[in-house]
């Protein structure tokens, strides 16, 4: 992370292990990890405010028309950078592919699906997942109306996309 405070980025959060409530990896004193970063607890409630904080901004940015999602590539190992219209529903994106299994960005998910999202300046990491069509029918209904509503349409293969409490 840059270091940057504003409206485009977001505050972050490492969550450590329990081996890290255990012993103390910086070489001082057992223990200094609770008084530097807090409680088990203290984390625990931190990384909830944070989850709401992600879900609030990403509600302010689902009026916005399209995002850019960055997948890697399933036989080149390398980033692809696609524009494509979304939606949000729940605090997550989902999109939708128009020609389903046959799309590229699809295909990699299905390798691979770690992915960033970005809108302007904003990004985020995630894990998508393409919706089945069976166990996720009532979500697969609920985002497709939600997709006609804004952009006229809502065919294709939905793909859920639950953006990380790490930012970029």
């Amino acid at each position: 992370m840059s270091g940057r405070r504003g409206a485009q980025s977001l505050p972050w959060l490492v969550l450590a292990s329990d081996e890290h409530f255990s012993h103390n990896t910086s070489g001082g004193r057992r223990g200094e990890f609770h008084s530097r970063f807090g409680s088990p607890q203290v984390l625990a409630h931190a990384a909830k405010w944070m989850m709401e904080m992600l879900s609030s901004r990403i509600e302010d940015i689902a009026d916005k028309k399209v995002l850019y999602l960055t997948t890697i590539g399933c036989r080149t190992g390398l980033p692809r950078e696609i524009e494509i219209w979304f939606i949000v529903f729940g605090g997550r994106f989902y999109l939708f592919a128009e020609t389903g299994e046959a799309a590229k960005w699809v295909k990699n998910i299905r390798s691979n699906p770690n992915v960033a999202v970005r809108i302007g300046n904003w990004r985020v990491d995630a894990t998508a997942r393409v919706l089945d069509r069976d166990t996720d029918r009532q979500l697969r209904d609920s985002v497709a109306a939600i997709a006609v509503r804004k952009y006229g349409w809502g065919d294709g293969l939905p793909v859920e996309i639950p953006p990380s409490t790490r930012d970029q």
